[in-house]
């Protein structure tokens, strides 16, 4: 494999399909593959003409990306 953002070759990760990512982070099948149409938020392989999977690790990134911080602090 390739990443995305540079030559360098990455190591091998878990391909998943449309319904294990829409499982894993509670979107629908629907909104995924209107992502894929408009090309944004999560990138993916296509394996063929209806084949379609998404690596583990761009999941894991995707959802870094959006990992909200709170503080441990009390509120007064």
């Amino acid at each position: 494999y390739l990443n995305s953002d540079s030559t360098e070759a990455c190591p091998m990760t878990k391909l998943l399909t449309t319904d294990e990512v829409a499982e894993m982070t509670g979107l629908s099948p629907d909104t995924l593959a209107q992502w894929r149409w408009l090309k944004k938020e999560i990138p993916f392989v296509r394996l063929g003409k209806k084949c379609v999977r998404y690596r583990q690790s761009d999941i894991d990134a995707w959802l870094a990306k959006r990992l909200v911080s709170v503080s441990s602090g009390e509120n007064p």
